[in-house]
C-alpha cells in the first residue's frame, strides 16, 4: 500500500513528461532527496505487485513514471480505495479512545463496541489492537475482562493528557491533504462528538475558561502562544468538569523544580480564585497543582513592553544563563557570532522555560514541521544533536528529536537575520553635510544596511580597523582599499549606486557565511566530532562488535572509565 508522500511522488512523475530529478521532486514535496530514493524503490515494488506501470531510474537524468491513462487511474483508483479503509480504521481507533477515556460507561463489552462502530468483532478486536499502544505510550492501562468488557486504568492526570492529545488528533485530521490542497473534512455521527470540546466537558460554559486566561495575561503583562492557548482552555475545561464529577488528579508527578521560582504558582492561584468565582465551584489544592503544571509547560510568545520582559527574566536568572550558555556553544559549533541575536535569546529563553518542563512532565508536544525544518536546515540539525549534551550535563534530561528540530528552527532563523545584514563604511571627503544626507538615502532605501560610521579617504587606519564587510565611497578609490572592497557612489545616490550596492551585499553575505551552516556544503564531520571515533560501514556489520570495539576506544581515549563497554552492551 501505497503512502501519501509516496502517492505525491508518483503524481509529480505523473505530471512529468520526461525524466525529473531525485532533487527536484525532493524540492516538490519538502522531504529529503534520501527519502524519495526510498520510496522510488518502494513504489516500484509496488507497480510490480499491481502490474501497472513502470518506474525508470538512470544516473544523471533522474526518474521517469511510464502509465498510460487508464493505468494511472487504476493507481489512483488504489491508492484512495486503501486510504479511505485506513481513514475509516483510524476514526474507528478514535471512536474507542473517546467512549473508554471519557468513562461513559465504565466497561464496554464487544457488543457494544459493535453497535457503535458499525463493524462485526474481528474489526472491533483490529480497533482495540491500535488503540492499546497509543495507551501504552500515555502510560495508561487497557483492561479486557472476559464477560465483562474492557477499560482503561490510569492516573487522572495522564487521562486528561490523553484526551487533549485525542481531541488534537482528530482536529488534525479533519484537515487533510489531497492533491496538493487542503480540504477540511465535515465529521459525521459518533466521530463529530470527539471533534468538539463540548463533547470532553458536557455543560461547560468554555467563554469562562478563555475569559480567565485573558484577563491572566493582561494582568501579568504577557501572552501564551495560540497553541498554548487552546491546549490551556481545553484542560481547564477539563479539570472543572472531572472535578465536578469526583475525579481528582490527586496523584501528580513529584519532579525536582529546575528553574521555577514560584511564579507558576502565583499565577495558579489567580487562575483558580478567578475560576472558583466564575465557576462556582471549589479548586481543591491538588487541582491547583494541575494548573501549575498546564501553566509551566504553557509556552508564552511575547510581552506587553520590554520592562515586563526583563522582569520575567529576572526571575529565571538560571534558566537565562542555561540559554545564554546554549546559544554560546551552537556559536561555537557553526561558527557564527549570535552575541547580538536579541530576538534568539529571547525566544529561545521562552522556548526552554516550557520545553524543559513539558520533558520533566512527560508531556509530548508534537513539531509538525519536523522534515522540513530538517530539509531546510541540514547542517544545522546535526549541530543542534551536538547540544543535547548540555542537557544531559546541565538538567539530566535527554532531548529527541522534536526538541533538536525546534531548535534547529531557532537557530536558522537566527543566522539568516545575521547575514541578511551588511555593515558599511561611508568614505566621504566633502563634509558633514553630504555624507548625513548619503547615510539617511541608505537606511531608508536599502533594508538589511547597517551604516557603522563614516571616514575621510586619509583615515586609512581608522578604515582598516573597522569592521565592515565593504566602503560606499563618494571619492573614486582603487579597491579594495586599506583591505576593504570599495563600491562608487554619487553624492547624492543614484538607481544604479543602490543596485551596485545590493549586489555587493548579496557577495558579502555569500562569503562570509561559514562552510558549516551553508545548506549545498557538507558538513565537516571533524567540526563536532573526534576524527578517531568515526567509521563508515558499507556493508552489513554486527551492531554489538562496533558498539563494544568504540567503547573500547573511548576507554583508551581518556573519555569514559573502565566497563563503559559493559553498561552499553547491557
Amino acid at each position: 500500500m501505497l503512502s501519501d508522500r509516496q502517492y505525491k511522488i508518483l503524481t509529480v512523475l505523473h505530471e512529468q513528461r520526461g525524466y525529473i530529478t531525485i532533487e527536484m521532486i525532493a524540492d516538490h514535496i519538502h522531504c529529503s532527496a534520501k527519502t524519495v530514493r526510498n520510496d522510488i524503490g518502494e513504489i516500484k515494488n509496488y507497480l510490480n505487485l499491481i502490474q501497472v506501470g513502470k518506474i525508470f531510474v538512470k544516473p544523471n537524468k533522474g526518474v521517469f513514471l511510464e502509465a498510460e491513462l487508464s493505468e494511472w487511474e487504476k493507481i489512483s483508483s488504489c491508492f484512495l480505495q486503501n486510504g479511505s479503509e485506513n481513514e475509516e480504521a483510524i476514526k474507528r481507533g478514535q471512536e474507542i479512545l473517546y467512549q473508554l477515556l471519557k468513562g461513559k460507561q465504565l466497561k464496554l463489552s464487544i457488543q457494544k463496541m459493535e453497535e457503535q462502530l458499525y463493524v462485526g468483532r474481528n474489526g472491533v478486536e483490529k480497533a482495540l489492537a491500535r488503540v492499546e499502544p497509543w495507551l501504552t505510550r500515555h502510560q495508561i492501562k487497557l483492561v479486557r475482562k472476559r464477560g465483562v468488557g474492557t477499560c482503561v486504568e490510569g492516573e487522572e492526570y495522564r487521562l486528561r493528557l490523553a484526551m487533549w492529545d485525542l481531541f488534537l488528533s482528530t482536529q488534525q485530521s479533519n484537515l487533510r491533504q489531497e492533491y496538493g490542497r487542503f480540504v477540511v473534512s465535515v465529521n459525521q455521527g459518533p466521530i463529530a462528538e470527539i471533534s468538539r470540546r463540548e463533547g470532553y466537558c458536557s455543560g461547560y460554559d468554555w467563554s469562562v475558561a478563555e475569559c480567565t486566561i485573558r484577563e491572566i495575561e493582561s494582568n501579568n503583562g504577557f501572552c501564551f502562544g495560540y497553541e498554548a492557548f487552546e491546549r490551556l482552555s481545553f484542560r481547564i475545561g477539563l479539570m472543572v468538569t472531572r472535578s465536578r464529577q469526583g475525579k481528582s488528579t490527586d496523584q501528580l508527578p513529584k519532579i525536582e523544580q529546575l528553574y521555577c521560582d514560584g511564579l507558576e504558582s502565583e499565577i495558579a492561584d489567580q487562575l483558580a480564585e478567578r475560576l472558583e468565582k466564575e465557576s462556582q465551584c471549589k479548586i481543591p489544592f491538588c487541582e491547583r497543582e494541575f494548573l501549575r503544571i498546564i501553566l509551566e509547560t504553557s509556552e508564552i510568545q511575547g510581552f506587553q513592553n520590554q520592562e515586563i520582559s526583563n522582569s520575567f527574566q529576572n526571575r529565571y536568572k538560571h534558566l537565562h544563563r542555561f540559554a545564554a550558555k546554549l546559544i554560546s556553544f551552537m556559536g561555537v559549533i557553526l561558527k557564527c557570532n549570535f552575541k547580538s541575536e536579541r530576538i534568539l535569546a529571547e525566544n529561545l529563553f521562552l522556548y526552554l522555560r516550557s520545553a524543559i518542563a513539558q520533558l520533566q512532565y512527560d508531556i509530548h508536544v508534537e513539531n509538525p514541521f519536523e522534515e522540513q525544518i530538517i530539509q531546510k536546515y541540514p547542517n544545522i540539525y546535526v549541530a543542534a544533536w551536538s547540544a543535547s549534551m548540555l542537557f544531559e550535563e546541565e538538567l539530566s534530561l535527554n532531548i529527541g528529536k522534536n526538541e533538536v528540530t525546534f531548535l534547529t528552527l531557532f537557530f536558522g532563523g537566527a543566522i539568516e537575520r545575521v547575514f541578511s545584514h551588511s555593515r558599511a563604511l561611508i568614505v566621504c571627503n566633502y563634509g558633514i553635510g553630504i555624507s548625513q544626507i548619503l547615510r539617511e538615502k541608505l537606511k531608508r532605501n536599502i533594508p538589511g544596511l547597517d551604516i557603522i560610521g563614516v571616514a575621510s579617504s586619509q583615515a586609512i587606519e581608522t578604515i582598516q580597523a573597522s569592521k565592515c564587510d565593504f566602503i560606499i565611497s563618494t571619492v573614486p578609490l582603487e579597491s579594495p582599499f586599506a583591505g576593504k572592497e570599495v563600491v562608487k557612489v554619487d553624492s547624492f545616490l543614484l538607481p544604479q549606486d543602490e543596485k551596485a550596492i545590493q549586489e555587493r551585499m548579496c557577495m558579502s553575505k555569500k562569503y562570509e557565511m561559514p562552510k558549516t551552516i551553508q545548506k549545498k556544503a557538507l558538513f565537516t564531520q571533524k567540526e563536532l566530532f573526534d576524527p578517531a571515533l568515526i567509521d563508515i560501514y558499507p556493508a552489513a556489520y554486527d551492531k554489538g562488535l562496533i558498539l563494544k570495539n568504540h567503547s573500547n576506544r573511548l576507554v583508551e581515549m581518556g573519555y569514559v572509565q573502565e566497563g563503559y563497554a559493559y553498561s552499553v552492551l547491557e
